[in-house]
């Protein structure tokens, strides 16, 4: 395959932020998610995550036990 964006479009692509931005600025939601989304992933990895979330003590005596050198 033969592609060149300029050639087609008769200019540089634009930056990823830029391109970005003119989403947002045209209304385009496509590229966001919704607070709704963002609020039920954090639900989700919240629970899935917390058993491995526990404090491990960090004390010397402690480390040795574990093996940690």
């Amino acid at each position: 395959m033969d592609f060149s964006y300029k050639d087609a479009f008769g200019t540089d692509p634009p930056e990823a932020y830029e391109r970005l931005l003119l989403d947002a600025i045209n209304g385009d939601p496509t590229l966001f998610i919704r607070t709704d989304e963002v609020e039920q992933a954090w639900r989700f990895s919240s629970r899935s995550r917390m058993p491995s979330w526990r404090v491990i003590p960090t004390s010397p005596t402690t480390a040795r036990a574990r093996g940690d050198r």
